[in-house]
C-alpha cells in the first residue's frame, strides 16, 4: 500500500521539466533584498480582493503560475495579473499566517534515493522563491547542494522561513530571512524531519522525525526524535529520543523474496502540535496511548487511553459485530487535528489488514477506517464511528476544521480516487459525502475563511468549486485547462 501511495505523491508533485526563473537567483546567504525585481506592474492593492490563491501548470519556460481568482467563477480578479515563475515542485510551498507572503521552490532534475528495494525520485530543490503578493515582489535564494525539500513553514511574523532540505543520508534544517532572501543558519540533524512548526512566540522551532534504517524502506528505522532549537541561531534547546514509539515502515515477512512476496508493516503515528506550539501530541500508531511533549518542562509523558466510563455501554454497542479481518495487520495510519478550544483530539485510524490465500500468500489488503474523539486532560476515548468505505485501498490524509469549528473535513483516497466526507464536530453524524473531490480550508487575500473543493484527475481539466460553508454543497462547478491546478492553502 505504503509503494502505491508514495510513486502516486511521485506523480503529483515530483515531476518537473527544465526552465529558467523570472528574476536573478543569487548564491547561498547572499543578500537579494536590495534588487528584487517586481513581477508585475501594481494596479489595485490584491489584499482589498475577495479572491483565493490558486497554482496552475502550463508549457514553456515559467510554466508555474499564480493567479488571485473569484472562487465562485475562476475568473480572474481584476487588475491582477498571474505571477510566472519556472518548474516548481507542487507540494512545497508555504503560505504566511495573512496569506501576503509566498514561499516555492523551484525543482530542476531530479534527485532518488533508494527505498523499499526500488528507488524513490523526487523534484531536485534548487532555488526558492520568496514571493510578496500584495507588492507582487519575487527573491529568489539559490539553495545549497542537492536534494528535496517537503517541509516549508513561516515564523508568525513571516519575517523569517524555515525548511529542511533533505539529502539520502541525512537532513539539513535552514533559516531564511524573507526580507533578505539570505540563508541566516543552517544545521544538520541526525533524524529525517517528518514535522516542522514554530512556538507562537516564534522564539523556537520544533522539529520532530527519525533517523533512516540502514536499508531504507526495508530495515527498521530508529526511534523517532523531538528537537527544540532557537529559531534564529538554530542552538539545540533540547534533544530527546522517544524509544517508547513505534514508527516507520519496512519489510517484515519474505524479506529475501522477490518483491511480490514481501510483507511491510506501516505504523504511522498522528503528530500535531498544541496551538502555542508549546507540547507535541503524539497518537502511537500499535496501541491506544497518548504521548506529551512538553517542551516548557522538557518532559515527555505517556498514558494509555481509556474508554470514558458513561460512555463504555455505548461503545460496546457499536462495536458489537464488527468484523476483524484474519491474519496479522500490515499497520496503522492515523491523522488528526485539536479542537479550536484545545480540548479534544479529533483523530482518524486507518487499519489495514492482509488477506490471505490457500498458500498463505497475501493476495490483496483490507483497510478499515475509524473517527475517535479523545479528551487530552483525561487521556480517553470519549466518541467514535466507523467510517464505511468501499474499496479495497484506502487512505485518509487530512483531518481539519472548518473555520468556525463546526464541522470536521476529511480528505483521502480510495482505489486511487479522491474522496472527501463531513461530520458534525458534536454528534459525529456525517454531513456531507463528496466522492472524487478534496475539500480546502483557506482564506483569500483579504483574509476571509473559504471552504473549497477540487476534483483533478491526470488527463482531465481540473474542476474547481466553491462550497456553501454550511450545507457544503457544491456551487458553480469551473473548470481550469492545466496540466495541474491545485489551491495554495495554509
Amino acid at each position: 500500500m505504503k509503494c502505491i501511495f508514495f510513486l502516486l505523491l511521485l506523480v503529483l508533485s515530483a515531476c518537473t521539466v527544465s526552465g529558467q526563473a523570472k528574476v536573478k537567483t543569487e548564491a547561498p546567504g547572499t543578500l537579494t533584498g536590495a534588487t528584487s525585481q517586481p513581477v508585475l506592474q501594481p494596479t489595485v492593492d490584491p489584499a482589498l480582493a475577495s479572491g483565493a490563491l490558486l497554482s496552475t501548470w502550463g508549457e514553456g519556460k515559467a510554466p508555474y503560475k499564480i493567479s488571485l481568482v473569484d472562487p465562485a467563477t475562476g475568473q480572474n480578479v481584476a487588475g491582477f495579473e498571474p505571477i510566472s515563475l519556472a518548474p516548481m515542485n507542487l507540494s512545497a510551498y508555504a503560505l504566511s499566517s495573512d496569506v501576503k507572503k509566498l514561499a516555492v521552490v523551484e525543482a530542476h532534475g531530479q534527485f532518488c534515493e533508494e527505498y523499499s528495494g526500488g528507488t524513490a525520485c523526487r523534484g531536485n530543490a534548487d532555488v526558492l522563491h520568496l514571493v510578496d503578493i500584495p507588492d507582487r515582489q519575487e527573491v529568489s535564494v539559490k539553495l545549497p547542494e542537492n536534494g528535496w525539500v517537503d517541509l516549508l513553514v513561516f515564523s508568525p511574523d513571516a519575517t523569517r522561513l524555515a525548511l529542511v532540505k533533505n539529502a539520502a543520508k541525512s537532513s539539513t534544517l535552514m533559516i531564511l530571512d524573507t526580507g533578505a532572501g539570505r540563508i541566516m543558519g543552517q544545521r544538520v540533524l541526525q533524524f529525517r524531519p517528518t514535522l516542522l512548526t514554530y512556538t507562537k512566540d516564534g522564539v523556537n522551532l520544533v522539529v520532530y522525525g527519525q533517523p533512516l534504517g540502514t536499508l531504507p524502506g526495508i530495515s527498521k528505522p530508529g526511534s523517532p526524535h523531538v528537537l527544540l532549537v532557537e529559531a534564529t541561531s538554530l542552538e539545540v534547546q533540547w534533544d530527546q529520543q522517544l524509544e517508547g514509539i513505534v514508527s516507520g515502515y519496512w519489510c517484515s515477512e519474505n524479506c529475501t523474496s522477490s518483491l511480490d512476496q514481501w510483507l511491510s508493516v506501516d505504523w504511522e503515528p498522528a503528530v500535531i502540535p498544541s496551538q502555542d506550539g508549546r507540547q507535541l501530541y503524539i497518537l502511537h500508531a500499535d496501541e491506544d496511548r497518548l504521548t506529551t511533549v512538553d517542551f516548557n518542562t522538557r518532559t515527555a509523558q505517556s498514558t494509555v487511553i481509556r474508554i470514558a466510563q458513561s460512555w463504555f455501554e455505548r461503545f460496546l454497542a457499536f462495536t458489537a459485530g464488527v468484523a476483524k479481518a484474519k491474519g496479522s495487520y500490515t499497520g496503522v495510519t492515523k491523522k488528526a487535528a485539536i479542537s479550536p478550544d484545545g480540548k479534544l483530539i479529533y483523530l482518524v485510524v486507518v487499519t489495514t489488514n492482509p488477506i490471505r490465500g490457500a498458500d498463505g500468500n497475501s493476495q490483496s489488503v483490507e483497510a478499515k477506517l475509524e473517527l475517535q474523539v479523545i479528551d487530552m486532560k483525561r487521556s480517553q476515548l470519549v466518541a467514535s464511528r466507523e467510517i464505511h468505505i468501499p474499496g479495497t485501498w484506502i487512505a485518509a490524509d487530512g483531518v481539519k476544521f472548518t473555520p468556525d469549528g463546526a464541522f470536521l473535513i476529511l480528505n483521502g483516497w480510495k482505489d486511487g480516487d479522491r474522496w472527501a466526507k463531513v461530520f458534525d464536530v458534536k454528534s459525529l453524524n456525517r454531513v456531507a459525502n463528496l466522492d472524487g473531490w478534496e475539500l480546502v480550508v483557506a482564506r483569500q487575500v483579504d483574509g476571509q475563511p473559504v471552504t473549497l473543493g477540487d476534483k483533478v484527475q491526470y488527463g482531465v481539466p481540473a474542476e474547481f468549486a466553491l462550497l456553501n460553508p454550511r450545507t457544503f454543497e457544491i456551487g458553480e462547478i469551473w473548470k481550469v485547462e492545466s496540466t495541474y491546478a491545485a489551491w495554495l492553502s495554509r
